[in-house]
């Protein structure tokens, strides 16, 4: 009964937000490179952190027992990053620490496996949803609209591979260039006039990954202006123009204004909805 007060209590759930913010800061306080001393006391501080959330846990369980427990998604969720936790300490302080007949590479790809589960540390902070309304309701907005766009990435994916496929038949083979970085024949013999530098742009349409992730650069209006002038230098203004103007038209403007009216007129349901429940619990 007194883990059952203890879990509705006000100021357990006010504790438990208020490490969350803090665990979030010093998430934010890690650096590289970094001296033994201060990333010691990171990870003790972390640890702490670590050992805050692992008794929240237990608290729950014991408060609200497994049945009512377990049927909380965002209880299902705290678990697992409990989980995640507790491997991500016991590799960390493994590889520091070890055993004498444990050889360095051994040693080393814990460490490494260690870094990676580190992502538990950032996946608290959504552990503030559960006291923070607003970001709850935008968190199972978008959650909810992941589930009704499957339509859309297969629209998306068809798009990706329609223009790489055209972008392959017009421009495959031929972005090369010079010293000068003047463009050039892209079979040219003259490997005198040739430049390692300048021969193989970051982004071409030579192979299908390659093309795959040129068209994706595009998408992204990540620096397509180069890649346009480019092959608009190589292959002309009007092949190029056509094809990049067609996907920034299509893709940027059209496409991704698709998914963001998709996503608006979600959060204008989830709003109605929300309204329409919290009227009803005023008037009774």
């Amino acid at each position: 009964m007194i883990f059952y007060q203890i879990v509705k209590s006000k100021t357990f759930t006010l504790f438990v937000s208020v490490c969350i913010l803090l665990n979030t800061v010093i998430l934010a306080l890690d650096r590289y490179p970094s001296n033994p001393v201060y990333e010691s006391l990171i990870e003790y501080t972390n640890l702490i952190f670590y050992g805050i959330f692992l008794l929240e846990m237990i608290v729950k369980l014991l408060g609200q027992g497994t049945d009512s427990y377990f049927k909380d998604a965002q209880n299902i969720l705290d678990m697992i990053i409990v989980v995640m936790s507790t491997i991500d300490v016991t590799l960390y302080f493994y590889s520091k620490t070890g055993c004498e007949d444990d050889n360095e590479d051994k040693t080393g790809k814990m460490g490494a496996i260690s870094q990676v589960l580190r992502i538990s540390r950032l996946v608290r902070v959504f552990k503030l949803a559960r006291t923070w309304r607003s970001f709850n309701y935008f968190l199972t907005t978008i959650g909810n609209t992941m589930t009704k766009i499957s339509s859309f990435i297969v629209l998306l994916a068809l798009f990706l591979f329609m223009f790489t496929i055209v972008g392959m038949e017009m421009f495959s083979n031929t972005l090369r260039f010079n010293y000068n970085n003047e463009p050039i024949p892209y079979y040219s013999n003259s490997s005198n006039e040739t430049s390692l530098i300048y021969s193989y742009p970051p982004y071409t349409f030579d192979t299908i990954s390659d093309a795959s992730m040129t068209v994706f650069v595009g998408l992204a209006n990540d620096g397509w202006t180069t890649l346009y002038f480019n092959h608009a230098r190589v292959n002309g203004l009007g092949a190029a123009s056509a094809f990049f103007i067609s996907l920034v038209v299509l893709g940027q403007m059209i496409l991704f204004n698709l998914f963001l009216a998709i996503l608006l007129k979600e959060f204008d349901e989830g709003k109605l909805m929300e309204d329409a429940i919290e009227q009803r619990e005023n008037s009774v």
